[in-house]
């Protein structure tokens, strides 16, 4: 098990169940309804590993997650960006959306594959990113 320290004295723990296992990471723009549906009710019924971007800010601050969760071992790292307003949170701030623009550049410039899907109205609804980082 990886402990990170925090100055506040919180610890953290990261298990080594992610060896050879997929974590995803989803926007935190998404509104609380399709984040809910779409993904952690999934995390549930399968034990995926899940987490917000913001929840990575706040836990994990200045670490790089993609070298972090390579070193644990886990196998491909999944970003799920959404692109559709419908699923878009109407209060986010300007400055969550440009957070959400980076993370999306980062895995670019990676090398992720990007596979895109789309709405019933052919809309770009989601870009999802895999990185691999363990065989």
């Amino acid at each position: 098990m990886t402990v990170i320290k925090k100055q506040d004295d919180l610890s953290i723990r990261i298990f080594k169940d992610l060896v050879k296992k997929d974590v995803f990471i989803y926007g935190s723009n998404l509104t609380w309804f399709f984040s809910l549906w779409y993904f952690y009710r999934l995390g549930v019924y399968y034990r995926l590993t899940l987490a917000f971007t913001s929840s990575l800010i706040t836990l994990l601050p200045g670490i790089n997650w993609l070298d972090h969760f390579k070193e644990i071992g886990a196998r491909n790292i999944y970003y799920i960006y959404a692109e559709f307003s419908t699923f878009l949170e109407s209060s986010i701030t300007l400055q969550s959306e440009l957070v959400e623009d980076k993370i999306a550049k980062i895995f670019e410039i990676m090398g992720s594959k990007i596979m895109n899907i789309y709405n019933i109205n052919n809309k770009l609804a989601f870009k999802i990113y895999k990185l691999k980082l363990n065989g």
